[in-house]
This record gives C-alpha cells, structure tokens and sequence, in this order.
C-alpha cells in the first residue's frame, strides 16, 4: 500500500493546494491507479475523517485499504442503520443522509467523497454540506457526470488529474487492443434520459437474437477462453446474452442488482467457474478483478463517463495478462452522438504504439494497417449476420486530433446561481433529471448550449473526415467537423 509515483505527486498537490486555502478538491485518476488507496494515506493524516461511499462492498474494500495502510487506526461505521463514530469513519451515503439531524457539523476534519462525480445528487449534496470540514476531497476516475452538470458547486478545483492514455503508457493500466462493430441498427428514434439512451427503447432496438449472435460470433473469433465482462441495455438482455453464450457451449451468466445469487455468481467469475458475466448498470464501479481479458461493450451509450467506468473494468494489471480486448458494438445513428472507444482516451496524452510493443502486431497481417476501415461486405459474419457490418481495428491510444469545444468548468459568478425556470424546462424537455439534481445558472446554460451544437455532422463531412485518417463515429458533431475540414 506504498503510494505509487502519481498517486505522491497527486499528495502533493492536495496539501499544496489545502495550504494555499483551496480546501475543496477534487483528484481525478482512472480506474486501477488507486484512489482509494490515496484518500486513505490522506486521510490518515487528519484526526477524524468521514470517507463516503455509495455501495456496500466499497464499505468493505475501503476498510481493507485503510488497515494495511494503518493497522493500529480505530474504523467506524455510518452504514446499514449504524451509527459508530471513530478516527477513520466509512459512510454509507444512504444512512448518513438519514442520520444528519443527529451527526454534529464538526464532527470529521476533513470527508472524502468517493466516485465524486455522483456528488450532485441532492442525497450527496446535503451531506457534503452538512460537515464544516478542513478539507472536502472527491476522487472520481470520471470527473464528468453522464448529465453533463460539472461538479463546481461542491468542489473549487480539479487539484490533480491523469488520463487513461498516460496512465497506460507510464505502466499503471495494462495496454488496450480495441475492435468496433458498426452495424445497420439504427438508434435515432431512441429518446434520451438524463444524458442517456432510454434504456426501455435501447433494449428494443438492441437486444435481438441476430444481434446477439453477433457479440457472441465476434467473442468466439477473437477472444473465445478469456474471461470476459459484458454490459448489456437492462437485465433482458442481460439473460439473452447469457442464454445465447450458454447455448454455444461458453460457460455464461448474467447479474443485476436484484438478482437475490448475485454475490455467488459474482464469486463463481471470481473463482473462473464463470468464464463470461453479463450485467446490467452493476459492475460499472467499485468492482475489482484485474484477471478481467475482455470487455465486450454491448450497450451503445451517448455518455463518456459511462464507457470509461465500463472499460475500466479490464485495464487493471494483473500477472500473465498482456493486454485487454476491448469489443465495442456501435451502431449506426442519424441523430445521436456515441460514446466510443475513441472517446475513451485523452488525445493529449496519446503516444505512438511503436513506443511500446505494438497491441496489433499479430492482426496487421490478416487485417490491414491499424485503424484502417474495412469495406461493410454482406457475408462477413456467415450466415449469423447477412446485413452489413463493419469491422474496424483503432489503436485507441493514437486517435487522429480533434477539435475541442474549449470552456471554464471552474469558473465562478453564475455557476453558483439557481437556474431559472426556463432553463429547468428547457433541461425536462431534454431529458434531464431537475428533481433530484440542483442546477445552476452555468451548470444549465452550458448543457443547453451543447445541445444546440450536438448538429450531427453531414453525409459528404462524414467520407472527407474519413479519407483524411478521421475517426467518423458519431461523436462528432457539424461543427467540429467543419473546424477539422477548414484546418
């Protein structure tokens, strides 16, 4: 439990920045590099510190952390209905919310908030609020949420952060090899929710037994013994995908929340007696099994915080694992901007694969220069798929540039103003959820303002940006294009 190179110059920052009267910070660094494990030194620090977490294996997991770091430290719980206050206090967001009334204000010295970009949360919100803390600390791997409301009410500045890409490079997380597979399924009519695809009309349009087929064809050919993690819509297709590998003779299973043997099963993949476990908005945080080879993206989202956490699922190291396969059905949309695994990495902190040992060398062959795409043939799955796909290898850690649409998320004045009505409907109408997430004048204005740039770009935009070497998923928008063509 030393702390790593990162997570001391991460240290650094957060008393650097605590001395020079910055005492709400917010630390970014991806899955597997070790959050928790730096709040827990940081917090040794202090007297009496409240870590607040949102599941109840993260109560556990912190728990472990926080002894090997400090055997002899006294650990208390706000959890399940239990209210036992020591040094190093664990909180259960649920039950602390409940117990305020009882909790005095000067109760801890300094909270940690972890996966902070949950903060937002009204739940979140009023206990952040609650403590008259020395330092506010939130350590998030996506400091964006999937609603697009940036985190700058409960949290003065981003003190430290690290991309995937650097945190792949500099050895933290092991190297990528990314396929996508872009089908004729088309998603535009899928209305959005919070950010996102309604998951009810995602399911629909996805979960089919042609397109199934086709996640378990793509597995069998590229990854069939490894053990793998799938995302799926919502718990039906889940069971199908499940059903569908089960059927193949692949030892498969599916899990959700709900599901009353889920913590068996989640041991049965632990002990490899599972070889593929799909789930449903589960496993997306807090779940650690760095032995995971493959992920197999099979739920499209418009969130890049949602495919970083799912991704993340398979990136941490672990002994006799060289890389991790990323599988990423896209499909193919008129209205809607995709997350992909484009999106995943910071092209700022991209390298060329040739630094490392190329991830790709064994397809190049039989597959082409890398992030070439490849003609939609109608045979190219057999007889399990007869509609076009298109098959395309990305070295994900090398994506060409891509216009940015610059702004201050941490700028002051109006981000600290109540939205108007207007806004609020404007964000309704939208989709977005203004019951239970305290907006503010910026926090809507920016939102509003990226919907009306969201144009999708042009048919003739999308064959220019691909003769020029261009990612053309649908994250790009009319105007970026137009900047990228002009450039």
């Amino acid at each position: 439990m030393e702390l790593k190179p990162r997570q001391i110059e991460a240290y650094n920052a957060v008393n650097e920045h605590l001395t020079s009267g910055i005492n709400k910070q917010l630390v970014a660094l991806p899955t597997g590099v070790g959050k928790t494990v730096l709040g827990c030194h940081i917090a040794n620090t202090f007297k009496s510190s409240l870590f607040l977490v949102h599941r109840k294996e993260l109560i556990d997991q912190t728990a472990r952390t926080m002894r090997a770091i400090c055997p002899e430290i006294e650990i208390g719980e706000v959890a399940n209905g239990i209210v036992n206050i020591k040094p190093f206090t664990i909180g259960m967001i649920q039950t602390a919310v409940n117990r305020l009334p009882k909790l005095d204000k000067n109760l801890f010295e300094m909270m940690i908030i972890d996966e902070a970009h949950h903060a937002m949360a009204k739940t979140w919100k009023q206990v952040a609020e609650h403590f008259d803390t020395r330092l506010r600390l939130g350590l998030s791997a996506t400091p964006d949420r999937a609603d697009g409301a940036p985190l700058a009410n409960l949290f003065d500045k981003i003190v430290y952060q690290m991309s995937v890409a650097a945190a792949v490079k500099e050895g933290y997380l092991c190297q990528p090899r990314c396929f996508q597979y872009r089908t004729d399924v088309n998603i535009s009519s899928v209305k959005n929710a919070a950010g996102d695809f309604r998951s009810n009309d995602l399911s629909r349009m996805v979960n089919t037994q042609k397109r199934n087929d086709l996640v378990l064809k793509c597995y069998m050919d590229k990854s069939i013994g490894r053990k793998a993690l799938g995302f799926a819509v919502d718990i039906a297709h889940a069971k199908a995908l499940a059903t569908t590998f089960r059927d193949e003779g692949i030892r498969a299973e599916w899990v959700s929340g709900d599901d009353s043997d889920r913590e068996e099963k989640i041991e049965l993949f632990r002990r490899n007696e599972i070889q593929v476990l799909f789930n449903a908005m589960l496993l997306t945080e807090g779940f650690d099994m760095p032995d995971i080879e493959t992920i197999l993206m099979a739920r499209p989202t418009q969130s890049k915080v949602l495919f970083t956490q799912m991704a993340g699922r398979g990136l941490r190291l672990f002994d006799g694992k060289d890389y991790c396969l990323i599988m990423d059905f896209v499909d193919l949309t008129n209205k809607h901007n995709l997350a992909t695994s484009w999106a995943l990495f910071d092209s700022k902190g991209c390298y060329p694969v040739g630094e490392m040992s190329d991830p790709f060398a064994e397809h190049n062959d039989r597959r082409g220069k890398i992030g070439r795409m490849f003609d939609a043939v109608e045979s190219l799955f057999g007889e399990i798929l007869s509609d076009k796909v298109i098959e395309k290898m990305i070295d994900i850690l090398k994506p060409p540039p891509k216009p940015e649409i610059d702004y201050d998320r941490w700028s002051e004045g109006k981000y600290h103003e109540k939205a108007t009505d207007k806004q609020l409907w404007r964000l309704r109408q939208a989709g977005y959820d203004v019951d239970e997430t305290d907006w503010t004048k910026g926090q809507a204005s920016r939102v509003i303002s990226n919907l009306s740039a969201k144009a999708i770009l042009t048919t003739k935009q999308w064959g220019l940006l691909l003769k020029k070497g261009y990612d053309i998923s649908e994250e790009w928008t009319y105007n970026q294009a137009l900047t990228a063509l002009n450039s």
